[in-house]
């Protein structure tokens, strides 16, 4: 049988998109099934000999492997793991995957045992970056920390150890490491400068710890400035003084947000911090009209928006629509971040409308 034309295989793969942007999964698994099945008809070393190609099989099989682990069908999802394992070179993706899929699916031990061996016996930054990071998703941070520590050991670009320095960041955020995980920070935005901009993460961070004198070092650093001003008065609150941040957060509700130098979820936030739901409820009627390509952050904004206003329905309706997207992301979270149920706490007066809702958030 002649093989498609390269440009064709680029025709389904947009259509299997598409699909997927409307959620019509089973239309999209069989258009990814039908690239992956013409191509593995041709011989690995063909493959390889065509780039084009086989990275084309990688995409339609990363896609539809992801796609079927986001609806928990795991055996599919194997299946297709399998069947491009041999057809693909480089790193053995299609067994780490299995063994992520095994390790999701209860087998947790054997799964990570695999990916130890994997990693072992083909030493790469990918190898033990995956089996870090399913340490990390269980909780055991300092295995999470060796994998890591051996990953940046293998790294060939400043870029890929600066990407090691953000997971160790986080892996020490998560123990409580503070200095460590200032250290990384550090070391990561030497060796990618571009990862400077991504300093919430940071005073953010540290505002939830505390650590306000040293917060203010990092926010200075932070680009835009309705982000900037809102964290500013949340020190400032946090501090005692409730007239100045006050202050500051008017400064960003006199924004344009839909300005695309304004973040919009800073904006609203501050708008909420401010007792003022109506600005966030007129906002959403004008700007959210595709609810797909709301945020995590803006969705629930406008849902705690709807319970600062008293409307505990419209609230549910957004909360649920954020729940169910994070359900269907990967890796999948089941509820929204508990920074969020403090937020939820702080500007929703009813108690009994907070306590119907806190269920979707999580615990600190």
């Amino acid at each position: 049988m002649p093989v498609e034309l390269d440009e064709s295989y680029g025709v389904i793969y947009e259509r299997a998109i598409a699909a997927m942007a409307r959620r019509d999964t089973d239309q999209a698994v069989q258009l990814l099934w039908r690239i992956i099945n013409r191509l593995i008809k041709l011989r690995p070393a063909t493959l390889q000999r065509r780039e084009v190609l086989e990275r084309t099989l990688r995409s339609a099989w990363n896609t539809l492997a992801q796609l079927l682990r986001r609806g928990r069908r795991y055996d599919e999802a194997i299946q297709a793991c399998h069947a491009v394992a041999n057809h693909l070179s480089g790193t053995r993706a299609p067994e780490r995957m299995v063994a992520s899929l095994r390790i999701e699916q209860g087998e947790v031990e054997e799964g990570l045992e695999q990916l130890r061996q994997i990693a072992e016996e083909t030493p790469t930054l990918a190898a033990w970056t995956d089996l870090g990071s399913e340490y990390m998703a269980l909780d055991r941070y300092r295995e999470a920390e060796a994998c890591y520590k051996t990953a940046r050991q293998l790294a060939e670009s400043n870029e890929a150890a600066a990407f090691i320095n953000i997971a160790l960041f986080r892996t020490y955020q998560a123990m409580g490491r503070l200095d460590d995980a200032l250290s990384t920070w550090g070391m990561a935005t030497v060796l990618g400068p571009d990862l400077a901009v991504h300093v919430f993460e940071v005073y953010s961070w540290l505002i939830e710890r505390g650590e306000l004198e040293r917060a203010k070092r990092y926010l200075q650093r932070e680009q835009n400035s309705a982000r900037r001003m809102l964290y500013q008065g949340l020190i400032e609150w946090k501090s005692g003084h409730p007239a100045e941040a006050r202050s500051l957060w008017q400064r960003v509700v006199q924004l344009d947000p839909r300005h695309e130098d304004v973040d919009e979820v800073a904006w609203m936030e501050a708008a909420l911090r401010l007792n003022e739901p109506g600005r966030v409820l007129t906002f959403e009627e004008n700007a959210f009209g595709d609810l797909t390509l709301v945020t995590e952050g803006q969705g629930t904004l406008v849902g705690i928006a709807y319970a600062a206003a008293g409307k505990l329905e419209g609230a549910k309706h957004w909360l649920d629509q954020v729940q169910g997207e994070l359900q269907r992301a990967w890796p999948p979270a089941d509820k929204i971040e508990a920074r969020y149920r403090a937020l939820l706490e702080q500007v929703v007066s009813d108690k009994d409308t907070v306590q119907a809702l806190r269920s979707y958030f999580e615990e600190d």
